[in-house]
């Protein structure tokens, strides 16, 4: 995946509510109007132990698939007031640089997301078209994420969604460079996937020609996806990829990179023949379906599976909803001092930050990614005086890297145990050049 393994994704960053330690978060505020809550955090355009503005660029913090949106402080801290309820992406870019990742938004409550680090993006823009007359297609949904979805892992990754205006174009910018699956859909027509690589400061070209269902004798099955919280209603949900597989076809819970080919579908976690994400409002709509007995499932990683029975009936249209709640981590937590190689003593002020599977899952080049789970969970950290520092995070995080200006980055290997403290002491290495060490490189 290159850069884009570097996620926080980013990881993306599974939807959800994990808060940080030392930056707030998760506790209720009596001025946040009912059922509504606020999400907070700051913007980094480039890896640092503290924020820095690099540039005079302004930098947007927005929720996509909706019109709320804000400019990040001169110091890059924002604010958005008065969001509805629900699990959402949150994108942050400026020119050339942004990080995605999921946010929980919770009635009454502050999700503060950290440091969101941005990294170098590019976009996605294309033409959706009929086959027929190559007519261009309106209000098509176009979704879009990147290919180490894991839905074993259960890691929350942004999934980012558009429709195409009235000439049938879109434009999705922002998207950390690395490879995407962007699926294609209308009603009314067949789903199209594409397999897209996204270059840095480039525009990677997405058309789609769609085909229309004109087959007599089949049918569908439509619903809507909703993500059950702790109080109040169910809400509709964005980024669930809805599938459907005859019922004699296993369903494998295993990771997919799709597929080497750009016109066919990818391959696991999506399962053909037919799949779509649900849009901004949590609705899908599959058509165009042989008669027979499938199995239609709900995905998105970070919340819990669901997978049921459903018989297709010829000129019929089904229905099936999907309520879907946050599957909480397993949290282990990690603790110890860092200390400087040359002296022996410890260092006050360098940042810990968890690393799940070669990505940085918050920090360093990987922005925040939110979790469900405990108020607790901590993903980064600054040591305290004595140089010690302490982690709270879940089991998917495979190492924790430290790093501090004029000295080498450090990166232990650990295994979390759910429930368990261990200790990892780790020492840093004065960087020959005297300043911060450069980036390494991409997928490590």
């Amino acid at each position: 995946m290159g850069t884009a393994r570097l996620i926080c994704v980013s990881i993306l960053v599974i939807l959800m509510a994990i808060l940080f330690a030392g930056c707030g978060g998760g506790g209720g505020s009596s001025s946040v109007p009912e059922g509504l809550g606020i999400i907070r955090g700051t913007v980094q355009e480039f890896p640092s132990d503290r924020a820095v503005r690099a540039t005079a660029d302004d930098i947007t913090v927005s929720i996509d698939g909706t019109d709320i949106s804000t400019l990040a402080n001169a110091d890059g801290s924002f604010v958005i007031e008065d969001v509805p309820v629900g699990l959402y992406t949150l994108v942050a870019q400026t020119q050339g640089r942004a990080r995605a990742l999921v946010v929980s938004v919770e009635a009454q409550k502050e999700t503060n997301v950290g440091d969101v680090v941005l990294v170098d993006a590019g976009q996605i823009s294309g033409l959706v078209t009929s086959t027929v007359a190559r007519q261009p297609i309106p209000e098509a949904l176009v979704s879009v994420i990147d290919k180490a979805y894991d839905v074993d892992r259960q890691m929350p990754r942004p999934v980012r969604t558009c429709r195409t205006n009235g000439l049938g174009s879109y434009t999705i910018s922002g998207l950390p460079a690395g490879d995407y699956v962007a699926i294609i859909s209308k009603a009314g027509y067949r789903v199209v996937s594409r397999n897209l690589t996204v270059s840095a400061g480039a525009t990677t070209p997405g058309d789609a020609a769609l085909q229309p269902i004109t087959a007599v004798g089949t049918g569908g099955i439509e619903g809507t996806a909703y993500l059950q919280k702790d109080s109040g209603e169910p809400v509709p949900i964005a980024g669930v990829m809805i599938g459907l597989t005859k019922s004699d076809v296993p369903v494998p819970a295993s990771e997919g990179s799709g597929s080497s080919d750009p016109d066919s579908p990818p391959s696991p976690p999506f399962w053909g023949p037919f799949y779509i994400y649900t849009g901004e409002d949590g609705k899908y709509r599959l058509e165009g379906i042989e008669p027979g007995e499938y199995k239609i499932y709900a995905i998105r990683p970070g919340l819990e599976y669901q997978e049921r029975s459903v018989k297709i009936v010829a000129n019929e249209m089904q229905h099936a909803d999907f309520i879907m709640s946050l599957v909480p981590p397993s949290i282990g937590t990690i603790e110890g001092t860092v200390t400087n190689s040359e002296t022996g003593r410890p260092m006050a002020g360098a940042l810990v930050s968890a690393v799940w599977d070669g990505e940085s899952v918050s920090g360093d080049y990987g922005g925040s990614i939110v979790m469900p789970g405990d108020d607790t969970t901590q993903m980064r950290c600054t040591t305290d005086e004595q140089g010690h520092y302490r982690l709270v995070v879940p089991d998917q995080v495979t190492s924790i890297q430290a790093r501090a200006d004029g000295f080498e980055d450090t990166r232990v290997h650990v295994t979390v145990i759910p429930g368990a403290v261990i200790r990892v002491d780790m020492e840093l290495h004065r960087y020959s050049g005297g300043d911060m060490p450069p980036p390494p490189p991409p997928g490590l």
